[in-house]
């Protein structure tokens, strides 16, 4: 037997297979995310592990340092962030592999899946409206997503427990929430809820209203807003659903681009116009009934000046009228007043005949009213400052004009506002010698006074005349006088060369300029040939108005401000032009380049004017406007009385309320804001009319109108009866006009005492400093109860027989009784005042009907209110002026 033996060589124990202690585990990870697939090995020597994806080694930032795969010394693979587009994808089954000198091992396969849930739900739950106890079914179809999202619903931000209320909310496969029995508690907003690893989408609000009828939590009322403020109609509506709240205008289009419906508050409309007054409708519906109710918008416009006059120079002894217009609702009350008296004047006020033309239809076709105040033979005493007036329950605005009375010596002669200058034309050509004149009296007024009264305009008296080299000139084919005066000359000649004048005349006096025109060859060596340019292109415009700065007996310090527009070239001098109450023309002070000057000697009996030009190298401007110069003084007069009207204009008065008391009396509140401190008080105008049923249209009871009445014409100020009969009304009326000094700021209260009784009152406000009135306050109408008649007519009444079921009265013959004969009796008809348990049971009359029964009169339940004509209790005891007569007994 043979034995064969092999070498053995001892394997060290320091060397080992690898072997996978730690295999990666599948991942679902986001796109963008980190991720990590861990991977551990043992072996001796240690394992190198190498990372397999799809089959195809793992590239590492270990081979490219831009990778975005790392690979950790313990051999887990951690991705920066997971990739996913069109060139690279994370996605996909991993192994690792573990690997030394001895062998190798592989680990279990592990899959990176990546998230995604996208953001759109294929199907939303819509909203439902279903009544308490049917079922309802919301629909859900989740976004698409990877792994496929998970659903769930919230109710009005909280979690719907499937478990808790399995008996009668559940969830289909499909994602469908049902609710078999739907109570009031499950109304709400309904959300689908879908989850994976990529995120979580929330469907659209879904509202699941139980259905019950609509109704009022706060009906639309009437409102009362003042044009250019906000209006709010409410409309709040209750129910389930909530009910669809729709607005509409009875009658009309709603007011488009300025009308709003605000949830929870109704409709806004703003800023208020006109025409927005109306009624609207507000509905209420959901599915179960629609309920409607309409509310009434008033829009009160305060007062605005549609016709304003403008300062008015007057000849005393002319016919003098002026008027302005007021617009507003409800119609203003309009009134002329001279400032520093308290006394209103004679206008007549009527309503004005306006066309409308299409945008003052669409503005509301506000009411106008019309005040004018007539003179009929002015003199020097209706001379100073006019206000008019006009006020509304809205509020108040005036205006103020200039009345200057002279004497016939005193008006300014005519003025050349635009004289010919030198020319130099070519024989054969044309010519232009202007002589633009204005009126001796200021432009801007007498355009005013004109546009206002369609009446006198100074220019008609003004005769313009041409003369050259001294006589007369004679009109021709050639040589024209055109309508605004310019001697226009054509086809020039030899013998038009010369001096021209152009003399305007009037009863005031003479005003003359002169030119040169020079007439040569149109090849005439040496000549320069000049032709006038229009004087509104090259001349410079008028200076301001000039000012007396200051002044004494024998000279006047005048200022002016430069003209707003130079002309061709900047302007070089100013002429000061003056004329004189003594007589004569224009005359020339003298030319100077600044823009004051002293204007001396004058002579304190006289008046002057002046006006003041600008020159330029291109020609002279028209004069200013025409400034009177008044001796012994100071200008500061002028610069007090804009401080005192600017303070006044700063000062708002807001007449909050009038209540009248049982006593013939009345307490009216006010608020004033602005500067108070340039108020030294406010007038309070009063009047009233006799109370009767108002035909026109009324706002918070009244209009302030007063129905067409008339103010009390002061003797001082009396005219004919045409003008007097202001509106022509027949009632009576009375004026009340009180200081009340020292208001100062806040809310201010007065108590007007001894009113008459019985009547409707209006009242407003003025504030005033010295003679200077401010702006009116808005105007408030109450009231007044009437007298108590049971003093006056008590001894005409005695109770004869009072029984259960009658009484019989003696009533002495009344003044006030009518009347009727019928076949067996008379029938008299009293107004009495009647007491039930000492309290006054008419408002204000009670009216007895009876048979005259000898002596006296019985009465069977005949005894009715005015309230309804509803009969007296029979339980009452009744007090019929100072008798007493108690039915029960």
């Amino acid at each position: 037997m043979a034995f064969h033996f092999k070498s053995c060589v001892p394997v060290s124990t320091a060397s080992r297979v690898p072997r996978i202690v730690e295999h990666p585990a599948s991942l679902i990870v986001r796109k963008g995310y980190p991720a990590t697939l861990l991977c551990s090995a043992e072996g001796r020597p240690p394992p190198t592990i190498t990372w397999f994806r799809d089959g195809e080694r793992v590239i590492t930032s270990q081979d490219d340092p831009h990778s975005h795969k790392v690979l950790f010394p313990d051999g887990s693979l951690f991705f920066l962030a997971i990739k996913m587009n069109k060139k690279e994808s994370d996605a996909g089954t991993y192994t690792c592999l573990a690997s030394n000198s001895h062998g190798s091992a592989r680990s279990t396969n592990a899959t990176i899946t990546i998230a995604m849930l996208r953001d759109e739900f294929r199907a939303s739950p819509g909203d439902a409206s279903v009544s308490s106890g049917e079922r309802a079914e919301m629909s859900c179809v989740p976004p698409k997503g990877h792994p496929p999202p998970t659903l769930s619903w919230t109710r009005n931000g909280h979690t719907i427990d499937f478990d808790q209320e399995a008996d009668r909310v559940v969830m289909l496969e499909d994602g469908t929430l049902v609710i078999k029995e739907v109570l009031q508690t499950d109304e709400g907003e309904y959300v689908c809820v879908a989850t994976n690893p990529a995120g979580t989408r929330h469907s659209q609000r879904a509202i699941l209203d139980v259905i019950v009828a609509p109704f009022w939590v706060k009906a639309p009322r009437d409102v009362v807003g003042v044009m250019g403020d906000e209006a709010e109609l409410s409309c709040r509506a209750g129910g389930e659903p909530p009910p669809m709240v729709t607005w509409q205008r009875v009658g009309g289009r709603m007011p488009t681009g300025r009308a709003k419906v605000v949830r929870g508050r109704g409709l806004v409309v703003a800023p208020l116009r006109a025409v927005d007054a109306g009624v609207y409708l507000c509905s209420a519906a959901n599915k179960a009934a629609t309920i409607t109710a309409n509310a009434t918008l008033t829009v009160l416009t305060a007062p605005r000046m549609v016709e304003v006059p403008g300062d008015i120079e007057v000849e005393e002894g002319r016919r003098l009228s002026f008027r302005c217009a007021v617009e507003g609702y409800p119609d203003p009350l309009a009134y002329w007043t001279k400032e520093g008296s308290q006394a209103l004047l004679p206008a007549v006020v009527k309503p004005k005949d306006m066309f409308l033309t299409r945008l003052e239809v669409l503005d509301g076709g506000l009411g106008v009213v019309q005040a004018i105040y007539e003179i009929r033979n002015v003199s020097r005493e209706h001379s100073g400052l006019y206000v008019c007036g006009g006020v509304n329950s809205a509020g108040g605005v005036m205006t103020r004009l200039s009345v200057h009375v002279r004497p016939a010596h005193m008006f300014p002669p005519p003025i050349i506002a635009i004289p010919p200058i030198n020319q130099t034309l070519p024989l054969g050509g044309r010519a232009a010698l202007r002589c633009k004149v204005w009126p001796g009296a200021n432009a801007e007024s007498v355009a005013s006074w004109t546009e206002a009264s369609e009446s006198w305009n100074y220019n008609t008296e003004a005769t313009v005349t041409w003369s050259l080299n001294g006589k007369q000139l004679k009109t021709s084919i050639r040589r024209q006088v055109l309508p605004d005066n310019t001697l226009a000359i054509s086809e020039l000649q030899a013998e038009d060369e010369g001096h021209y004048v152009c003399s305007v005349s009037s009863s005031r006096g003479v005003t003359s300029a002169a030119a040169s025109l020079t007439v040569a060859p149109p090849d005439a060596t040496g000549v320069v040939f000049s032709r006038a340019l229009a004087p509104a292109i090259t001349a410079p415009q008028p200076p301001v108005a000039p000012r007396v700065r200051a002044a004494n007996d024998t000279a006047a310090v005048i200022e002016w401000a430069p003209p707003t527009q130079q002309g061709a070239s900047p302007v070089s001098s100013y002429s000061l032009e003056y004329y004189s109450s003594s007589g004569g023309g224009w005359r020339l002070a003298a030319r100077t380049a600044s823009t004051a000057m002293t204007l001396s000697p004058l002579d304190p009996a006289h008046t002057y004017g002046i006006t003041v030009r600008a020159h330029n190298a291109h020609g002279v401007s028209p004069p200013s406007r025409v400034a009177p110069v008044t001796l012994s003084g100071w200008g500061d007069g002028i610069r007090a009385e804009e401080a005192v009207t600017e303070a006044l204009a700063a000062t708002h008065v807001v007449l909050q309320q009038a209540t009248p008391t049982p006593s013939a009396a009345a307490k009216i509140t006010w608020q004033m804001t602005g500067e108070s401190s340039g108020v030294e008080g406010l007038y309070i105008h009063l009047h009233h009319v006799a109370r009767r049923p108002q035909t026109r249209s009324k706002v918070n009871g009244e209009s302030c109108a007063g129905g067409g009445a008339s103010w009390d014409i002061p003797p001082e100020w009396a005219s004919p009866p045409s003008v007097s009969q202001a509106g022509g009304g027949n009632y009576s009326v009375v004026r009340v006009m009180m200081r009340v000094v020292n208001t100062g700021p806040g809310a201010s209260t007065y108590l007007l005492h001894s009113l008459h009784h019985y009547r409707t009152y209006t009242v407003f406000l003025v504030p005033f400093y010295d003679s200077f009135q401010g702006t009116p306050s808005n105007c408030r109408t109450f009231h007044t109860p009437p007298a108590d008649t049971a003093s006056t007519q008590q001894d005409n009444l005695n109770i004869l027989q009072a029984r259960a079921e009658d009484i019989r009265l003696r009533i002495a013959p009344a003044r006030s009784t009518t009347t009727v004969i019928t076949e067996n009796s008379h029938e008299h008809r009293y107004s009495l005042s009647i007491t039930v348990n000492n309290t006054c049971a008419t408002t204000p009359f009670i009216t007895i009907l009876g048979v005259i029964y000898d002596p006296g009169l019985t009465f069977k339940n005949h005894i009715q209110t005015s309230r309804g004509g509803a009969a007296t209790d029979s339980k009452h005891s009744e007090k019929l002026q100072g008798q007493t007569w108690d039915k029960n007994k």
